[in-house]
């Protein structure tokens, strides 16, 4: 055991000297505890190691924090020149806790009450008001993946960053603000310095749509409450004599006519509106998946920014390897495929997409109209041996088609009322040019658009429809762009990214030279 007299420190560290003095101090008591008692229960040591581990933290904090701050008249910022206004203490937020910290206050020369700034939170590059930037990045992590009170609990648990649940809703939208506001120049960046793996060989994009709750104003004035009339009732009410019995159709509608002077139409609604989810993923030459890219628009988003972000990566990925097929994947709806069609053409990514329409789609259409099929034409495994046929034959769609309209079901109706084998045909004829799965199977191109569909739920389903959830454009926005780049993988170099603009460099000057400028 080290002996606590003799502690030496550097430089600058003595002054870490006292934090560590405390530190060995409680170890040692704990130590004598543990050894004493026997106990087997490791539980309370753990929770003392992290506890006083935490302090030293701080106080290391404290002493790096001391050393970004520049004691001078004045300072120079971006060749603007500040000049000092005092010293006061600050309070910055770590990964352990809360530190203060003294420090200069500077305010630019020329400039009378205007904003002040202090040399450690610009060096330091804090985000809004001291929060240390691995702290930030932590807290937004955490909402990114669940809500602030979830982020919270676990917190707790860790024993770290021992914030409230409004500490972590504050910080992480800021962080999500800074990052939307750079997302184009970052997604750029993070794409060009992308390693190809080198088992890729395709390249599949796909896009889907899937439903977001959204807080929005109501479009008419709500009601004015007449007041007069539900005193009224309610004196009347009041007034009747117990003697005489009230039939209990007034009773019914009287309280139906004070439900109806109270009723007012909500401040907000919460409607339900189409948000965007899109992907590129690399596959290797049997069609997996090696890694996607996931990417997500609100319902009032600019979705041509999302299909121009597409186009770039195309080119970005094909510049770094030009053998890379690209795949167009998606489900049958118009719309989706009218944005392939009017943002990656040849012309924009510079190569012909094969088109490929969702094979689980159609295998969805198929498995409908195969019962429908087997009592027409008494015979079982009619889905099975589609199946086959449209994976294993070159034209296995069309022999399909014509199965379906030779059956004579098309007019059949099932248990629901619908006529699933007409479905099955009318979407296999808008669509069999984009059906050659055999064809795309033996070039070792993926068929599914399983990765969109995944985005869909892990993007938005999972975090931002939670019961009750409602959001707004800007601040949804911060945190499904968050959570686009976790799941892409990308979240420590995006967010790096993002927070590293707010450290500038501030330099001391002379008062001379100040004055001269």
């Amino acid at each position: 055991m080290a002996d606590t007299h003799t502690l030496e420190l550097p430089g600058d560290s003595v002054a870490l000297r006292p934090a560590l003095l405390e530190f060995i101090a409680e170890f040692n008591a704990h130590a004598r505890s543990v050894k004493k008692s026997g106990s087997a229960g490791y539980r309370e040591s753990e929770k003392f190691v992290a506890t006083q581990m935490s302090g030293v933290a701080r106080a290391a904090h404290k002493v790096l924090l001391g050393l970004l701050d520049i004691d001078s008249e004045c300072v120079k910022i971006w060749g603007d020149v500040y000049k000092k206004v005092g010293r006061y203490e600050g309070e910055y937020f770590s990964l352990e806790g809360a530190v203060r910290v003294e420090r200069s206050i500077y305010r630019k020369v020329g400039e009378r009450n205007g904003r002040t700034v202090d040399p450690v939170s610009l060096r330091a590059g804090v985000v809004e008001d001291g929060w240390l930037p691995h702290a930030a990045q932590a807290m937004a992590h955490l909402v990114a993946k669940g809500t602030s009170r979830e982020a919270q609990s676990t917190s707790n648990e860790l024993q770290r960053l021992p914030y409230s649940r409004v500490s972590f809703e504050r910080v992480a939208h800021a962080v999500g603000k800074l990052y939307c506001a750079a997302a184009p120049r970052i997604e750029e960046a993070l794409i060009q310095s992308y390693q190809v793996p080198e088992r890729a060989k395709s390249i599949s994009v796909s896009v889907d749509r899937v439903s977001l709750p959204m807080e929005e104003s109501p479009t008419k004035p709500a009601p004015k409450r007449d007041k007069k009339r539900v005193k009224m009732l309610d004196d009347f009410v009041r007034g009747l004599k117990v003697k005489h019995a009230v039939e209990p159709r007034t009773l019914a509608y009287i309280e139906y006519v004070k439900r109806a002077a109270k009723r007012r139409r909500p401040k907000v609604l919460r409607n339900w509106r189409m948000a965007y989810c899109a992907t590129v993923t690399l596959h290797d030459a049997k069609g997996d998946a090696l890694h996607t890219i996931r990417y997500g628009r609100m319902p009032a988003g600019d979705t041509r920014s999302l299909m121009r972000r597409l186009a770039a990566d195309i080119r970005a990925l094909r510049q770094k390897r030009s053998d890379l097929e690209v795949v167009f994947l998606a489900d049958g709806a118009a719309e989706l495929w009218a944005l392939f069609d009017t943002y990656l053409s040849k012309q924009d990514i510079g190569i012909e997409g094969i088109r490929l329409l969702d094979c689980w789609h159609v295998m969805e259409y198929l498995a409908a109209a195969a019962p429908i099929v087997e009592s027409k034409i008494k015979s079982w495994g009619q889905f099975r041996a589609w199946r086959k046929t449209i994976l294993t034959e070159a034209k296995g769609s069309d022999q399909i088609l014509k199965e379906l309209r030779d059956s004579g079901a098309a007019n059949v109706r099932d248990a629901n009322g619908e006529c699933p084998v007409q479905g099955a045909i009318r979407y296999l004829e808008k669509r069999l040019p984009m059906t050659r799965y055999a064809t795309a199977r033996r070039m070792g191109l993926p068929i599914g658009s399983g990765n969109v569909e995944a985005t869909c739920k892990s993007l938005v389903g999972l975090r931002m429809k939670r019961s009750g959830a409602r959001w707004k454009h800007t601040t949804g926005n911060e945190v499904l762009q968050l959570r686009a780049l976790m799941l892409s993988d990308r979240w420590t170099n995006g967010i790096a990214r993002a927070l590293s603009p707010r450290a500038k460099p501030v330099w001391p000057v002379n008062t001379i030279a100040a004055q001269a400028a």
